[in-house]
């Protein structure tokens, strides 16, 4: 019964850090997306700077998803109450 009870929770767990990690990252790579195109439309001669600059910003927002991947990985896999 109480390891039945850890699986399940470490379950929920996985899946709400998994919803949240997939959330916040749209989000701010929707906002990231949408600040870069108004800033090389209002400034074309800058916008292979703008453009990099979104990449990297991108990438590290990214960065958070995978953090979120591993951390629910972690949960369901190497969980130290189910022994």
């Amino acid at each position: 019964m109480g390891e039945s009870l850890v699986k399940m929770a470490a379950v929920l767990a996985a899946a709400i850090a998994m919803s949240f990690g997939a959330v916040g990252p749209g989000i701010g790579m929707g906002s990231i997306g949408k600040a870069a195109l108004e800033s090389m439309a209002r400034q074309p001669e800058l916008s292979g700077k703008t453009f990099t600059t979104m990449l990297i910003a991108m990438a590290l927002v990214e960065a958070l998803a995978i953090y979120c991947l591993l951390i629910a990985l972690v949960i369901l896999y190497a969980n130290p109450m189910l022994g």
